[in-house]
């Protein structure tokens, strides 16, 4: 089964497929940490087979505000029961943080996944702000992307914003 569209680069190049923003794959709904306790922010059902092909990939992106409190706040990204990556628990007053995670179909259940974060308070040091894991969720199955947080108060972290992107291995 063929995904995508085959386009060619130019006269004479390779072909590539077109990815995009997968259905149902953009949520602009706020949603916030109920006090303590991790909360799921906003969540993705990636449907089965969608990564049929070693190379296959997603991209996510995601947005946060951040509460003008000093209270501890944990943001984390999970793919599947991999939490594969995690703020720490940090006292960020104010701010917003993007993060963006790809996950790449190493195997019909191994994935490699890259996360990045951004922000801009200075709390989310040089350490936060990369992660490599791998996962192995079974790829045959539907598979759960999902941002959480932890605050103390209500909405001490609100999720503004997740895409989810697809790109098909270049054939």
């Amino acid at each position: 089964m063929s995904k995508g569209v085959t386009i060619t680069a130019s006269p004479g190049a390779d072909t590539y497929r077109a990815g995009g923003t997968l259905v149902s794959g953009v949520n602009t709904t706020d949603v916030g940490n109920v006090t303590t306790g991790e909360d799921n922010l906003m969540t993705f059902s990636l449907l089965a087979n969608t990564l049929s092909v070693d190379g296959d990939r997603i991209e996510i992106e995601a947005a946060f505000s951040l509460g003008a409190t000093a209270n501890a706040k944990t943001v984390k990204f999970h793919f599947g029961a991999t939490a594969a990556y995690t703020t720490g628990t940090l006292a960020i007053n104010n701010g917003v943080m993007v993060i963006r995670a790809t996950v790449i179909r190493t195997g019909a259940a191994t994935q490699d996944i890259l996360v990045t974060a951004s922000s801009n308070n200075a709390l989310l040091t040089t350490a936060l702000l990369a992660a490599y894991t791998t996962a192995a969720e079974t790829l045959s199955g539907a598979v759960t992307v999902k941002f959480t947080g932890e605050g103390t108060d209500t909405d001490d972290i609100i999720q503004k914003i997740m895409t989810v992107k697809f790109y098909p291995v270049n054939s």
